[in-house]
């Protein structure tokens, strides 16, 4: 399911009873809804249930080198598959505080290699040990919201949380009563953490121990 940005922009405006209004400007009802939107899209993400979850193609890290660009629209990394053999190996991070060790000292699996996401790149380590070929698996950016026609990934109708969420910024500016779209907006986000977290109804998932081997191609 899918909803436009201006079909956002215009429900939020009638949830605020502001459709004949122009007291607040069509350019900040927009910065209203792209805002709320945001914030949906955080919680989302949050749930670590892999809504928007993407991957790069294959980038290869030749000698020398010790790094992976991540992606323009990068935004949080879900994780990093070296190939090693012809299959696909998870790797782990290391922390800020291992950056200067090496084998012996950290705890490596059998792709050999650690990572840790310093500004816009995965660093790698051991820095002479880093040539092959990786995958990033990521939450890209919130999709910009510019033009009427841009698309909303409108999940079981949960952009009622963006539209209530506009509509009480709408009305604060206005400083008129926000109290029965409160309500509305702690109920809506209740209902939206309680169904996101459990995406997938088949069951638990698989906690893999340390050491835990390939994901196949």
């Amino acid at each position: 399911m899918t909803a436009t940005f201006g079909q956002l922009k215009a429900r939020a405006r009638s949830r605020a009873d502001m459709d004949g209004s122009q007291f607040v400007a069509d350019a900040e009802f927009a910065q209203f809804v792209q805002d709320s939107a945001a914030e949906l899209y955080d919680i989302l993400v949050a749930s670590f249930q892999d809504y928007y979850v993407s991957v790069t193609a294959d980038t290869v890290v030749a000698s020398g080198q010790d790094s992976i660009t991540l992606p323009t629209d990068f935004y949080k990394l879900r994780g990093v598959d070296r190939n090693v053999g012809a299959r696909w190996v998870s790797i782990d991070p290391f922390s800020f505080a291992e950056r200067n060790d090496r084998v012996g000292s950290l705890a490596y699996d059998e792709s050999g290699i650690r990572y840790r996401v310093q500004g816009g790149v995965a660093k790698l380590t051991p820095a002479d040990q880093c040539q092959g070929t990786y995958r990033v698996w990521y939450i890209p950016l919130m999709p910009a919201l510019t033009l009427d026609a841009d698309i909303f990934d409108d999940q079981n109708r949960w952009s009622d949380y963006v539209v209530v969420d506009a509509a009480i910024k709408a009305l604060q500016k206005e400083e008129s009563s926000t109290t029965q779209l409160e309500r509305q907006k702690a109920a809506l986000l209740k209902r939206i953490e309680d169904m996101a977290k459990s995406r997938d109804a088949g069951g638990p998932e698989v906690i893999v121990p340390q050491g835990r081997g390939a994901w196949w191609a």
